[in-house]
């Protein structure tokens, strides 16, 4: 019996040179979609076909869908992994999906069938099974023609890297990745424990241990860097449900008397280092530092007052 149609798939056409993108999706074979982009479908990767030549690009299916809305999730994810919506990196003018985004009832419908459909075990499994991964070969060409285009553009490498620092630092972008890789570890918890062990396997080699050393102290060294660091990390651990994480972990953390017996050698092997208690008694001498620690003892004593009273 032969294998059941696909509804449709979705395809990757890759310009060789540059290594730039661009994601489809067709019911229709791949040969007259490829000649139909050669026409003009989309009038930036036509203009790139007629630049480059046709024959500089390569046309691969990465996955197939089994219904409309699969196809749409699929392309939508696929452009979004490969960024190919941004010019620097592919030819895509949309985020993928038939569907209009501007309309915020639409998209929130869209949404909520979304969620329902990755929320089901078998077609979240069926969706991951259908993304087809690179093979090492098309791995290696994409890179190969990437290096050998900044070889010969090396102006358009540092421009690149500027753009994608640039948005990567967006705080809105970095809270978009951060809630996409929450939300694919919840469903998939055996890649975020192989994400873990990969990066305490990084983290326990003593060449990555200096080398992460030495980012921090050349970031830590601006104080411009200091300030917004501190910024930032006094707003997130102002939200109540940071606080309360953060208060459970520490109490796991010193439940185990291994780790207490760990943490007090630590805490004792610092006291006894001249550099650290001067940098210490430098911290305790500040007004700051003495208003603060005034403030929490206040605060403290009045709790452990309520708590007497109650």
């Amino acid at each position: 019996m032969s294998a059941k149609k696909p509804f449709g798939i979705v395809y990757k056409i890759t310009n060789t040179v540059n290594g730039k993108v661009y994601i489809g999706q067709t019911k229709a074979p791949l040969a007259r979609r490829w000649r139909e982009h050669q026409r003009g479908k989309c009038r930036r990767l036509r203009l790139a076909i007629e630049k480059y030549r046709a024959d500089a690009f390569t046309i691969e299916q990465v996955a197939e869908a089994s219904s409309a809305e699969e196809l749409h999730t699929l392309e939508a994810y696929w452009i979004f992994t490969l960024q190919s919506h941004l010019p620097q990196f592919g030819y895509n003018l949309t985020f993928g999906g038939s569907a209009p985004t501007n309309n915020e009832e639409t998209r929130k419908r869209k949404s909520e069938s979304h969620k329902r459909r990755w929320a089901n075990p078998e077609t979240r499994a069926r969706l991951l099974r259908n993304i087809t991964p690179h093979t090492p070969e098309s791995k290696a060409r994409m890179v190969a023609s990437l290096k050998q285009y900044y070889v010969d553009h090396p102006g358009e490498l540092v421009k690149n890297r500027a753009i994608w620092k640039a948005a990567q630092n967006r705080p809105e972008t970095q809270k978009k990745k951060s809630a996409i890789k929450r939300r694919y570890y919840e469903l998939n918890p055996q890649a975020g424990a192989e994400h873990a062990e990969k990066l305490k396997r990084y983290h326990s080699d003593p060449k990555n241990k200096a080398k992460h050393a030495a980012a921090l102290k050349t970031a830590w060294a601006s104080a411009e860097a200091r300030a917004k660091q501190s910024a930032l990390l006094k707003e997130v651990f102002n939200r109540p449900e940071e606080l309360a994480k953060r208060s459970a972990s520490k109490k796991r953390f010193y439940a185990d008397p291994a780790e207490r017996a760990k943490m007090s050698e630590a805490v004792s092997r610092a006291f006894v280092d001249p550099e650290v208690l001067a940098r210490r008694r430098a911290l305790m001498s500040t007004p700051e530092y003495r208003a603060k620690m005034s403030a929490a003892q206040k605060a403290a004593y009045l709790k452990r007052k309520l708590a007497a009273k109650g």
